[in-house]
């Protein structure tokens, strides 16, 4: 969870110089939920339902124009999924 933090206030980093660039902001959400029952030994069986993500992506790109004759073009990227 701490990384999906740093990601998110790198990102919004690089946004906040930028913002005259007109960043486009793009995603992808890959989620599943699971449910399922586990009865550790000797207790009773416990229901259990988790929402995980699978290869969820998450980025920044744009276009800026730095003369008549040249831009720069950029983008980064994120894959925001569970670690174990």
């Amino acid at each position: 969870m701490k990384r999906n933090l740093i990601a998110l206030a790198v990102a919004a980093a690089f946004v906040v110089p930028v913002a005259n660039a007109a960043p486009k902001v793009y995603g992808k959400l890959n989620l599943s939920a699971e449910s399922y029952k586990k009865s550790p030994q000797g207790k009773a069986e416990e229901k259990y339902t988790r929402l995980q993500s699978n290869a969820s992506r998450f980025g920044v790109k744009g276009e800026d124009e730095l003369t008549a004759n040249l831009s720069a073009v950029y983008g980064i990227e994120w894959e925001v999924g569970n670690r174990p």
